[in-house]
């Protein structure tokens, strides 16, 4: 069964990303999207927590905080099927940092304290920074940093502004200008069992919007159907589905009271 990902956007294009030195598959322009660099975890504020999508664990800098090295996750492959390797995660950030004449890249000044990185063998990146600095994993986790084949950049160095090609969990289907993006799942998803069963994913956009659904629309929608003893079967069905029948969920609210004084002092 294919699970579709589908979402109202804005754009008249589709640009822009894909996978990060951590994770997925959009396409934009370079600055670069998503399936393949260090990410801040569940604490976004914080300038020191990462955890790594495409590389096995975070490295311990050498050289004196120079050097890191990132040892990638075999058997990852990009939505055309072939496999993605230390020499797509080089040649992708190579781009990013070093661009090549008549490329844009607008991220380039957050890598000034890099000055090279290579791709010593297929499982290794390597980069080797000018001087230490603790802004070089934040600014590697920017999360429009993306990871694309170096075969495409070889053929043409512009090919992420109107492509798409990512590793994620969804592959791109189609992408109606103006109206919406979407998305199948990637059955070849390297984080086995991570994958939500999704089917379908309405946008929500302000009432107001010309983009914005229409009640009929909206009641195609699971979790729209006014009709709610058909809408709880169909949730049942679904957690059966995904494995996790019998799910239930609970939440408490704390109250507390204070007492109130309305009358005026004396």
């Amino acid at each position: 069964m294919r699970v579709e990902a589908r979402r109202r956007v804005r754009r008249d294009h589709v640009g822009e990303r894909t996978a990060r030195f951590g994770d997925v598959g959009r396409g934009r322009r370079r600055s670069h999207k998503r399936e393949g660099q260090p990410r801040r975890p569940d604490n976004p504020g914080s300038t020191t927590d990462f955890t790594c999508d495409l590389c096995t664990a975070m490295p311990t800098p050498t050289d004196d905080g120079k050097t890191y090295t990132f040892k990638i996750v075999d058997g990852v492959k990009f939505h055309d099927g072939s496999p993605l390797t230390a020499a797509d995660v080089a040649a992708s950030w190579n781009e990013i940092i070093f661009p090549p004449e008549g490329v844009l890249s607008p991220r380039a000044s957050f890598y000034r304290m890099v000055d090279k990185v290579e791709a010593p063998d297929p499982q290794t990146v390597v980069f080797r920074l000018k001087f230490a600095t603790n802004a070089f994993l934040p600014a590697l986790a920017d999360a429009f940093s993306l990871i694309y084949p170096k075969v495409k950049l070889d053929q043409d160095p512009h090919w992420f502004e109107k492509n798409i090609m990512g590793s994620g969990p969804f592959k791109f289907v189609r992408y109606e200008a103006g109206q919406s993006i979407t998305g199948a799942r990637n059955p070849d998803y390297f984080r086995k069992g991570l994958i939500a069963n999704v089917h379908t994913v309405g946008g929500i956009v302000f009432p107001a919007s010309p983009l914005a659904a229409t009640k009929e629309e909206l009641e195609q929608l699971v979790g729209y159907w006014p009709d709610i003893e058909k809408s709880r079967a169909e949730a049942k069905r679904l957690l059966k589905e995904a494995g996790a029948e019998g799910l239930t969920l609970s939440s408490s609210i704390a109250t507390s009271t204070s007492p109130t004084n309305t009358s005026a002092p004396g």
